[in-house]
């Protein structure tokens, strides 16, 4: 038993030694994803930014719309670091807001030039959440108001649909053009107040110019019929 004791100790000995000096095998390690493997998926790309861009030519905030056009090329900008190619005729442009010259040292990049287009589903991804993101801003901005505007008979100071003045009387017809005239003051300040190309300033823009015109006509020759048409301009259609 001793000699055999003797005889095994030197043989684990070099077994061990063995095993340790072995090359490790380990699976091979999966090669990046090559671009050109992936055309169904810039295929959905272009979608995406062709229904974004035509989304944003109705865009129409002077203030924000620099600033969104810079997302929009930092986006694309992403894009073309996954490999995907801008289709012919659709803008990039690089200046004005963030995402112009220079993205992609924001977003993968070096800062040192453009990088090689590599393909990462975790970042083609993201893009797609941030296109329909943005895309879903631009659409809300865009969508009519859920609350319509109150009927500018509401607002007014005086009620001049109860006023009946009698056109043989000039104290009357005085009265009601003074009290129309401080109507218009306030549809003047109402049509001021609406932003350009806000829901139903063009309406309202269109309303005081008639009413102007009917205010006009009626100082120089007041009839009945004149004021009944003026009063139906300050009275909402059923």
């Amino acid at each position: 038993m001793p000699r055999l004791t003797r005889f095994l100790r030197p043989c684990v000995a070099a077994l061990l030694v063995l095993g340790l000096a072995a090359p490790t095998i380990l699976p091979a390690q999966d090669a990046a994803p090559a671009v050109e493997d992936h055309p169904a998926d810039f295929k959905v790309l272009t979608t995406d930014f062709l229904r974004l861009d035509a989304t944003f030519a109705h865009y129409f905030d002077p203030v924000n719309k620099v600033i969104v056009s810079g997302y929009l090329n930092m986006l694309k900008r992403r894009a073309v670091q996954l490999g995907w190619k801008l289709p012919e005729g659709m803008m990039m442009g690089g200046g004005g807001g963030r995402g112009g010259a220079g993205a992609g040292a924001g977003y993968g990049g070096r800062g040192d030039g453009e990088a090689k287009p590599v393909f990462d589903q975790v970042k083609y991804d993201e893009l797609r959440y941030d296109i329909n993101l943005q895309y879903q801003r631009l659409a809300t901005f865009l969508a009519p108001l859920k609350t319509e505007p109150r009927p500018l008979n509401r607002e007014l100071a005086f009620d001049l649909v109860s006023l009946a003045p009698n056109p043989a009387n000039a104290a009357e017809t005085k009265a009601a053009l003074d009290v129309l005239d401080h109507e218009i003051k306030r549809l003047e300040k109402r049509v001021a107040s609406l932003p350009t190309g806000a829901v139903g300033r063009d309406e309202e823009a269109a309303r005081l110019g008639r009413v102007k015109e009917v205010r006009r006509v009626l100082g120089q020759q007041f009839t009945t019929a004149r004021w009944s048409a003026l009063i139906a301009e300050f009275t909402p259609a059923e």
